[in-house]
């Protein structure tokens, strides 16, 4: 589109006199006409190609939401609004700035090539990680990198910007020394996220500091190098540093490379030698101690590395005391009697999504308080440097222990412990909200109403003190806390930002052809083969429904003569690895005919929860996942499914129990107008108080959707962190 000469002058008249002078601005002295917002002169033909591949990036764009619409729809109306105006009319109108630069031909073609393809990156992230501002704040880097790079001030801006997100597009241009600034902050700041990128940059002078920086960061990986072969264990193998050649060290000589590596730093300070550690390693329990140790002494070398090993380790005893579940206690727990209350702490953070009610009250949390003796909570927190001890007081507080932990402190340290519980929740980025989500899930399992009382003044407390320091996540996070707590009791958070939470209309579940469309994910180990096979058994006894396990990979169940017509797509569970087949043919199926589930169950271990997970789509309501506590499953579950209601466990979960919740859930969702959360549960415990002990017990460990306090707050945040 052209403007008239006499508009254009004046634009270009306007520009001249707004601009900075030359003595205020670092900026080469290049024209501003790039500044207006139409093209000054036609496309010439010769680029008409270039352009042409732009605005296909762009309707890619367009249509990542299924419709070609100049609209792009994400989440809610405010996030859509942003992602349009980003990804539709920001991007075009790289395509008017870089014709309006006064720049040769060839460079006009590299910007719009770099367009194009930063354009196709946004398309391929995973949206459902990231929010609209995100992808506004990337369209605007784009431009921002091209502004500089035709001001030749790019330098400047990366020594201004250095972040990871210019990182990911500085690529598209020719000056060396402004990527190698880039490259070089980045390495001191955060080395361990430059690994990924080593075998391009593997020739340059600071790829030998990123293997240095990230040995004390992710020393796993740097192992993994080592053991390699090509640039990258020569990459490390050369390096000089003293860290980086024990970890060459560990890769040459050790037995058990993975159980070594958690020492490094011990090694590295010749406080241990890797055949000291080899040998410790082929003892379990010494292993784990050693481990614990490493804590005690607050490691901070390759701590990553530590709490995984850690994690991995703890979690085999706590499956082993689940298996004995109907063992007498002396059999039961055998594997872990001599251990310390530190251990058993350790255990619990490790465990917290597998360990079962029993496990946990009877197993290691007896064991550790028994263990403690006169040792006061805060002094074995103390000891432990307060490690994740605010997910250790949700853990204990689901499982109604928290009073008992408390009660072997004096009153002073009992409220300098939970003052501490709720403090500081602003710190960190925005997306840190994990230390909130465990204040939250803790909140909703207290009874102590002095305790309850005590929270909520300490809440309101933090919120006046984060106000008066105009802390916005602060505010943001005690504010939403403390409408929460003082709902909590009537179940009634009218006053948050996000839809009803104790229903949900079932006209939110239906198709077009009035039809609710459920989606249930089996795995094929053992338990899964199991309890698919008493599920169908389940299924076929309600006369309503009708079983076609016909074809290869996949169970359709369907009801009749009900006022709502129920359809249940149950991958069957296939020997592994052919589970994760029979799951992707389903999919493709679905999506072939059209078929869009809104509720989705998840039947199988916790750890198979992340496979689920990656099956879910914005259309899903309902959600029915075993261990499905803490920050990091709730946030993958509501980046996707932002509205959801979520059924989640504190523990795997039982095929009584869910099979008692899935009938119930089954005939509501045929019969009624609505889910009421809370006159269903009502039902269940009726059904569960008929059923034997074990099963009531298994049942406490689920969470309806009404009181998944976690999955209320990061709902409510996120909605109100997009809006403002």
């Amino acid at each position: 589109m052209k403007i008239s000469l006499q508009n254009s002058c004046l634009a270009l008249f306007l520009l001249m006199f707004l601009a900075p002078s030359a003595a205020h601005s670092q900026q080469v002295n290049v024209s501003n006409t790039y500044l207006v917002d139409t093209l000054i002169k036609p496309i010439p033909t010769q680029r008409g190609l270039w352009t042409a591949r732009v605005y296909e990036a762009i309707d890619l764009l367009d249509k990542r939401d299924g419709f070609k619409d100049s609209v792009v729809k994400f989440r809610d109306e405010n996030s859509t609004k942003i992602a349009t105006k980003a990804l539709i009319n920001d991007a075009n109108a790289l395509v008017v700035m870089i014709e309006n630069m006064e720049v040769e031909h060839a460079t006009k073609i590299r910007y719009h090539k770099f367009v194009e393809t930063s354009l196709r990156k946004l398309n391929d992230l995973p949206w459902s990680e990231i929010t609209a501002k995100d992808l506004a704040e990337r369209v605007g880097i784009i431009r921002d990198l091209l502004i500089n790079d035709y001001k030749k001030t790019l330098l400047n801006y990366v020594e201004k910007n250095p972040n990871f997100v210019v990182l990911d597009y500085i690529d598209g241009f020719d000056d060396e020394k402004a990527k190698s600034k880039l490259y070089e902050i980045l390495s001191k700041k955060n080395p361990e996220k430059l690994i990924d990128r080593l075998p391009k940059i593997a020739n340059e002078p600071y790829a030998d500091y990123i293997v240095s920086a990230s040995a004390k960061v992710v020393p796993a990986t740097i192992l993994s190098y080592a053991q390699s072969t090509g640039i990258l264990s020569s990459l490390v193998r050369r390096n000089t540093d003293p860290l980086v050649q024990n970890i060459v060290k560990i890769a040459d000589q050790a037995s058990n490379k993975i159980k070594v590596l958690p020492f490094l730093g011990a090694i590295n300070r010749g406080e241990k030698t890797i055949k000291e550690i080899d040998n410790i390693a082929n003892n379990e329990d010494k292993y784990f101690q050693a481990l614990v140790d490493l804590i005690v002494a607050d490691e901070k070398l390759g701590r990553v590395d530590i709490e995984r090993e850690i994690n991995v380790r703890a979690i085999e005893y706590i499956r082993k005391i689940n298996a004995l579940h109907e063992k007498a206690d002396n059999i039961r727990f055998a594997s872990i009697q001599n251990f310390r209350d530190v251990d058993y702490y350790i255990m619990i953070i490790a465990g917290q999504d597998e360990i079962y009610t029993s496990s946990f009250t009877r197993g290691p949390f007896a064991q550790m308080i028994k263990k403690m003796e006169k040792k006061k909570g805060n002094e074995l927190l103390d000891q432990l440097h307060y490690y994740h001890f605010k997910t250790f007081i949700r853990v204990i507080a689901g499982f109604s222990r928290l009073s008992e932990f408390l009660s072997t402190m004096e009153e002073s340290q009992k409220t300098a412990l939970m003052k501490k519980f709720v403090t500081n929740l602003e710190v960190g980025d925005k997306d840190e909200l994990s230390d909130a989500v465990d204040v939250a899930d803790a909140f909703g399992s207290i009874k102590d109403t002095v305790l309850i009382q005590f929270l909520k003044d300490e809440i309101v407390s933090n919120y006046e003190r984060v106000k008066s320091i105009n802390n916005q996540k602060g505010i943001v996070v005690y504010g939403l806390l403390a409408s929460i707590f003082n709902q909590t009791s009537s179940n009634d958070m009218s006053d948050l930002p996000i839809p009803p939470i104790t229903f949900i209309p079932v006209s939110e579940f239906k198709t077009e052809q009035n039809e609710i469309v459920e989606q249930m994910f089996f795995y094929g180990d053992g338990d899964g083969r199991g309890a698919y096979q008493m599920h169908l058994r389940n299924l076929r006894s309600d006369k309503r429904l009708k079983v076609d396990e016909s074809a290869k990979y996949w169970t359709v169940v369907t009801s009749s003569n009900t006022p709502n017509i129920l359809t249940i797509y149950i991958n069957k569970p296939l020997p592994e690895p052919e589970d994760e087949t029979a799951q992707r043919a389903l999919k493709k199926y679905l999506d072939e005919n059209n078929i869009v589930p809104t509720v989705v169950v998840h039947r199988g271990h916790s750890y198979f929860l992340s496979s689920t997970l990656e099956y879910l789509t914005p259309d899903i309501k309902v959600i029915m996942l075993g261990s499905c506590g803490g920050y990091q499953n709730l946030s993958n579950i509501l980046n996707t499914a932002a509205d959801a209601h979520i059924i989640s466990s504190k523990q795997t979960g039982t095929g009584v129990v869910n099979e008692t919740i899935l009938r119930e859930l089954h005939n509501e969702l045929m019969t009624n107008k609505e889910l009421n959360w809370i006159n269903i549960w009502k039902d269940l415990n009726v059904d569960f108080s008929k059923l034997r002990p074990m099963d009531r017990e298994y049942f406490s460990d689920y969470v309806p959707p009404y009181k998944n306090l976690g999955a209320i707050f990061i709902k409510a945040y996120r909605k109100v962190m997009a809006e403002s």
